[in-house]
């Protein structure tokens, strides 16, 4: 026995689960430097991305899990929630350590998302080592991502992911 079990309805949920990807989902900073040091770099998903994915769908989404993401050289990491300019929440890693499965799956309560919020996500790197080191797909290269789990999923109108954050639409454009 694998130990794995699967578990088969025929009854549907009454909602499907979704993952909103946002910092830099797409990797368009890949090849960009990290800088030597230590250093920090901020992303920013500004309102009109929720605005534009949320609005019109739903009053709101609930968040039930969120998976912030970097690699080797991640220190420390933070995303937060604004809304009307003000923080209203925020998920951190004060301590990251990449070889507990690259993931820090932030303890917190279930939390909204509503049209217009925006985040701003902020990763810390040791880069001490290795001055040269970049962002890309490689364990040796660097991310910055936060994965936020939540329902009911957006339908968008192209059939993309719900993502947010740097370079990815005119819409969700944050640099």
């Amino acid at each position: 026995s694998s130990g794995v079990r699967f578990y088969y309805s025929k009854k549907k949920r009454q909602h499907d689960m979704g993952i909103l990807a946002i910092g830099d989902p797409t990797l368009n900073l890949i090849g960009n430097s990290l800088g030597g040091g230590l250093t920090r770099h901020t992303l920013d998903c500004p309102s009109s991305c929720s605005e534009s994915a949320i609005g019109g769908q739903t009053t709101e989404l609930t968040v039930i899990r969120e998976l912030l993401h970097m690699h080797k050289s991640g220190a420390r990491m933070v995303n937060r929630q604004m809304r009307d300019g003000e923080i209203i929440r925020s998920g951190s890693a004060d301590y990251f350590d990449f070889d507990m499965q690259g993931t820090l799956d932030v303890q917190q309560e279930p939390f909204t998302i509503r049209p217009g919020d925006s985040f701003q996500t902020t990763c810390y790197y040791d880069n001490l080592k290795n001055s040269k080191n970049t962002f890309g797909f490689s364990s040796q290269e660097e991310m910055c991502d936060a994965f936020l789990y939540y329902y009911p999923k957006v339908a968008l109108s192209d059939n993309k992911p719900y993502m947010c954050g740097f370079r990815y639409s005119p819409e969700c454009n944050s640099d």
